[in-house]
């Protein structure tokens, strides 16, 4: 009831924005919604690294909930690099043996 009443006064953005950082309780969502109202009213204050920090977010996926050393995003993105250069350093050195 709190949590609905607290919503509906809210404006859109943060709303919608409340909504994809999925908070477990109320005090959750007001401290989240907090962050929101602190990083947007301080505007040219905070430059991109700030905002980031303030909210949470991590620096790669621009997500909530891990930082970039552990964002799971970023990690795929590596293996799959990894993956590809130790392809093409076994078909170099296929190529380069002589018969």
């Amino acid at each position: 009831m709190q949590r609905e009443q607290f919503q509906s006064k809210l404006d859109s953005e943060l709303h919608v924005w409340l909504i994809d950082e999925k908070p477990k309780n109320l005090s959750e969502a007001a401290r989240l919604a907090d962050q929101y109202v602190a990083v947007r009213k301080a505007g040219s204050k905070f430059n991109h690294r700030e905002k980031h920090m303030a909210l949470g977010l991590c620096f790669h996926c621009n997500k909530h909930g891990h930082i970039m050393s552990a964002c799971p995003k970023l990690r795929a993105e590596r293996e799959q690099k990894d993956a590809r250069c130790n392809w093409s350093l076994l078909c170099s050195l296929k190529s380069l043996k002589v018969s």
